[in-house]
């Protein structure tokens, strides 16, 4: 019985989507045909696609204190007007959503009680006072 399964094998789909040029190039070369300027074509436009991609960047280790920083804070700066929402490039304000942002760090900071080091604790600290303080500016203007 092991015998027989060896002896079959399996079968290899390849269910890629190609594009009608790409499979116009395969069916000339099994019929013998070759076309020259379309194999040209492909391998120019995969070279300005190289050319194109941005080199990588070593990116820092992420962090819980870069995270809200780099998450939370321009979220609820932007939301209290301090600093222009990015698409419009205009100081809009939506205290409602800076309001449910500043809580949702406040959650944050009751759910990781006990689990943050002592830097984490204070930067999460100092971030909610801080916009707390400024919520409390924003709404009294």
């Amino acid at each position: 019985m092991a015998e027989e399964q060896q002896g079959q094998g399996f079968v290899v789909r390849d269910r890629r989507a190609f594009s009608r040029d790409e499979n116009q190039e395969g069916t000339s070369e099994s019929s013998g045909q070759e076309p020259k300027a379309q194999k040209q074509e492909p391998q120019d436009s995969q070279k300005q696609k190289l050319k194109e991609e941005p080199r990588e960047i070593p990116l820092p280790q992420p962090t819980f204190s870069g995270f809200l920083a780099s998450f939370f804070l321009p979220q609820v700066l932007t939301f209290l007007g301090e600093i222009p929402n990015p698409e419009t490039q205009q100081r809009e304000r939506n205290l409602p959503m800076a309001k449910y942002l500043i809580d949702t760090l406040g959650i944050i900071q009751e759910k990781t009680k006990g689990n943050l080091t002592l830097e984490e604790k204070k930067h999460l600290e100092g971030l909610l006072t801080d916009l707390r303080l400024l919520y409390v500016k924003a709404v009294k203007i």
